[in-house]
C-alpha cells in the first residue's frame, strides 16, 4: 500500500494501540490530565469503539486517539474496516505519533506483538517511522532495588527488542498511579519525545493515500472497507500460517521431551541424590567451619583481652610516671621559684642598703662642704684681717722709718732722741687684735 505525508497542523495528535489490558485507556487519562477515558482491570475491552479526547497542555491542543477494539480478534472485518474508517477520519491528516503499548513485568504472549504486526500490514512498514513503545507500570520500577529501564529491556523477549530496534529504540514509560497532577513531569517528557519525531519527520504527520481518500465520497469509503476487509484475511492467513508453525515445532518438541522422559526421571533421580548429598556434605562442612569460627572468635576474644589488660597496664605505668615527672617538675619549679624571690629580696635589700648607704654618703658629703664652706669663710675673714693688719702694719713701719730717717739726719742727735722711750712706745695693744670671727664680721 502506497503512503505519503502531509503537512501537519499546529495541533499535536497521538494514536495509543496495544491489546486489550495494556494501559493505553489510563495512559490517554494521564497524558490528558484528567479522566476523559473509562478505565478497566480486567481483560475485556473498556469500550467498543474508538475515542478521542482532546486537551490543552500548557499552549499546545492535543489530540489523543484511544483504539480499544482496533486490534480485537474477536471482531469482524467489517467492524474493524469501520474502526480504522473513524480513526483516520478523527485523526486527520494523520496522526503525528503511533503509540505502541506494553505494560511492564508482563509475560509478553503472542498477542502483544501481533497487535504491532497488523498495525504494519494495516497501515504500511513506514508507520515505524512514526511509532514510539509506551511502557505503562513505571511504578514497578520504583518498587524494584535499583532497577532501571535498560536493566529491564536488557531481559527483554526477542519480539521485543525487534520491536525496539524496528522503532530506532524510541520509548517512553509512564506511571499512571500518580495523580495527574505529580504526573505533569512524565508526560512533558512524553511531549518531548513526541517533539523531537516531529522534528526528525519534518513536522510531517503519518499518512496513507488510501486512507486519505475517505470523506471524498461513499464508494471511497465502501472500496476502503474492502480493502481493509482484504488486508484483514491477509493478516489472519499469515498469522494462521504463523501460529501453524509454531503449533508444529511444539508437537515435535513435546514428541521429544516425551522420548526423553524416562532418562529425564532418572537423571532428576540422580540429580535429587547428588543435590542431597551436596546438601548434607554443605552443611557439616558449614557446622564445622561454624565450631572452628566459634573457636577462632574465642581465641581472638581472649587475646584481644589480654592485649587490652596489657595495654591497660601500660597506660598506667605511663599514667604513674607522668605524674612523678609531673610532680617533680612542679618541686623544681617551687624550688626555683623560692630560689628567686629569695635573690629577689637580697637583691632588693642590697639595693636598698646601696641606697641608704648613698644618701649617707651624700649626706656627710653636703655636711663636709658645708664645713668647707665655712673654713673658707673664716680663712677669707683671717686673710682679709691680715691683709689689714700687714697694711696698718706697713704704714706703721714706713711712719717710723720716715720719723728714724728724719731724726738721723740731725745732728747731734743721740740715739735715745732717735729711738723713743719704752714707756712712749706706741705699740698696738693686744686686745685690740680682732679675732677671726670679728675679722671676719669687719671685713664683711
Amino acid at each position: 500500500m502506497a503512503c505519503s505525508k502531509e503537512a501537519s497542523s499546529s495541533v499535536v495528535r497521538l494514536m495509543l494501540v496495544g491489546k486489550t489490558g495494556s494501559g493505553k485507556s489510563s495512559s490517554a487519562n494521564m497524558i490528558l490530565g484528567r479522566k476523559a477515558l473509562q478505565t478497566s482491570d480486567d481483560f475485556s475491552s473498556d469500550t467498543s469503539e474508538c475515542t478521542k479526547k482532546d486537551a490543552y497542555i500548557d499552549i499546545t491542543k492535543v489530540e489523543v486517539m484511544d483504539t480499544p477494539g482496533l486490534f480485537d480478534t474477536s471482531k469482524s472485518h467489517d467492524e474493524v474496516g469501520l474502526v480504522i474508517v473513524r480513526c483516520v477520519i478523527e485523526l486527520h491528516p494523520g496522526p503525528d505519533a503511533v503509540f505502541v503499548v506494553f505494560k511492564l513485568g508482563d509475560r509478553y504472549t503472542e498477542e502483544d506483538f501481533g497487535a504491532y504486526r497488523r498495525l504494519k500490514r494495516l497501515f504500511g512498514v513506514k508507520v515505524t517511522k512514526h511509532i514510539i513503545v509506551l511502557f505503562t507500570g513505571g511504578d514497578k520500577l520504583l518498587k524494584g532495588k535499583k532497577t532501571s529501564v535498560e536493566q529491564f529491556l536488557h531481559k527483554a523477549p526477542k519480539n521485543l527488542v525487534t520491536v525496539l530496534e524496528e522503532c530506532e529504540r524510541r520509548y517512553v514509560v509512564l506511571n499512571n498511579e500518580l495523580s495527574f497532577t505529580d504526573g505533569k513531569d512524565q508526560v512533558k517528557e512524553l511531549l518531548g519525545k513526541v517533539q523531537e519525531l516531529r522534528e526528525r519527520n519534518k513536522n510531517m504527520p503519518y499518512v496513507c493515500d488510501n486512507y486519505s481518500r475517505i470523506g471524498k465520497t461513499l464508494e471511497d469509503v465502501e472500496t476502503l472497507k474492502q480493502e481493509i476487509g482484504v488486508k484483514m484475511r491477509e493478516v489472519e492467513a499469515q498469522e494462521a500460517k504463523a501460529m501453524k508453525y509454531v503449533q508444529e515445532r511444539d508437537e515435535e518438541y513435546r514428541a521429544k521431551l516425551d522420548e526423553l522422559n524416562l532418562t529425564r526421571e532418572e537423571y532428576e533421580k540422580q540429580t535429587k541424590a547428588l543435590e542431597q548429598k551436596l546438601e548434607d556434605d554443605y552443611k557439616e562442612r558449614m557446622d564445622e567451619w561454624e565450631k572452628d569460627k566459634a573457636a577462632e572468635e574465642k581465641a581472638m576474644r581472649e587475646k584481644r583481652d589480654e592485649q587490652e589488660k596489657e595495654l591497660k597496664k601500660q597506660m598506667d605505668e605511663h599514667d604513674r610516671k607522668l605524674q612523678e615527672k609531673e610532680k617533680e617538675i612542679n618541686n623544681k619549679m617551687e624550688e626555683q621559684q623560692a630560689q628567686h624571690d629569695k635573690n629577689m629580696k637580697e637583691e632588693q635589700e642590697a639595693h636598698r642598703k646601696r641606697l641608704e648607704e648613698r644618701d649617707a654618703s651624700f649626706e656627710k658629703q653636703q655636711k663636709t662642704l658645708e664645713q668647707l664652706k665655712d673654713k673658707d669663710q673664716q680663712h677669707e675673714k683671717t686673710m682679709a684681717f691680715l691683709n689689714t693688719a700687714s697694711q696698718l702694719f706697713l704704714e706703721g713701719t714706713r711712719a717710723a722709718c720716715s720719723s728714724f730717717a728724719n731724726r738721723w739726719q740731725q745732728p747731734k742727735i743721740s740715739i735715745t732722741n732717735v729711738l723713743p722711750d719704752s714707756a712712749n712706745r706706741q705699740t698696738p695693744p693686744t686686745d685690740k687684735i680682732p679675732s677671726n670671727d670679728e675679722a671676719g664680721s669687719s671685713v664683711d
